[in-house]
Parts: C-alpha cells; structure tokens; sequence
C-alpha cells in the first residue's frame, strides 16, 4: 500500500459526505412502511453518529496532515465489482447469505490475513443481523439460501 498525507480538512469532508449518506439512508426510509424502515433508520443514525464522533475527534485532537495507506486503483475498482456482485447475490440468494462471503472477501481484499479472525467477525455479523431483524423486531427475513428457502 502507497502511505499518503490526508489533511484533517479532507477528513472532516469525508466525514460531512458519510453523514450526507447516513441523512440519504434516514430520508429514504420515510418511504418505508412499518418494520421495513427500521433497517435503513438503524444505518443512517449509525452513519451520522459514527461520522460525528469521527469529526469531534480530528476538532478535538487538532492534527495536521496525517500519513495513511490508501487503496490502490485496482483495489479500489475490485471493491466496486465486489459490492456490485454483493447486491446481485443479496437479491437472489438473501442478504445474510451473501453477507457470509462478502465480508470475507472485502477483509482479505483489505490486506486482513487473520482468517480466524474474519471468521469469527462475519459469523457474528450474521448471527446479529439475524437476531435483530427476525427475532427482537419480529421482521419477516427475505429468502436465504442457507435456511433452505432459496433454490
């Protein structure tokens, strides 16, 4: 990975454009009915809170221009090709099984080597989602091939 300076300016814009994703997430689930907006509230909060405490921390911390690693173009573009391939596969073969190798993949194309690790994360993740949606909100889950319900 290539190590490049990102001024504290570049990061609090980063951050104004997450939480303007988390503000889109909150508008679109106005469209929603019932449980079906708990989903798209739960992210687009998530977002804004995440991005606000992000921003509080660079004011707070008062840094300059900071070296990090930054994506490659080609890891960029397979991130791309891989969401795009997530949402196919979320759509014809269910959201948490996708998720079961998504995740995985977007961790290793990352640089994350620690398989255990992943593992665990993403096991986790459906476990949650599942609970979450199915069982504390009483959500009807759409279609997964892991449970038998997609062919």
């Amino acid at each position: 990975m290539v190590q490049a300076k990102v001024a504290a300016s570049e990061k609090l814009a980063i951050n104004l454009f997450v939480a303007g994703v988390g503000g889109l997430f909150l508008w679109d689930s106005h469209t929603l009915q019932g449980g079906s907006a708990y989903f798209p509230i739960s992210i687009g909060v998530a977002l804004i809170v995440l991005t606000a405490l992000s921003a509080l921390n660079t004011v707070m911390t008062k840094e300059g221009a900071t070296l990090t690693d930054e994506a490659s173009l080609i890891h960029g573009v397979a991130g791309l090709v891989l969401l795009g391939l997530f949402v196919l596969g979320a759509t014809f073969l269910g959201f948490v099984t996708s998720s079961l190798w998504f995740l995985p993949a977007m961790a290793w194309l990352g640089g994350e080597k620690r398989w255990v690790r992943i593992g665990v994360i993403t096991l986790t993740f459906a476990l949650l989602t599942t609970l979450l949606f199915h069982v504390l909100f009483s959500q009807t889950m759409p279609p997964e091939l892991i449970f038998g319900d997609v062919l």
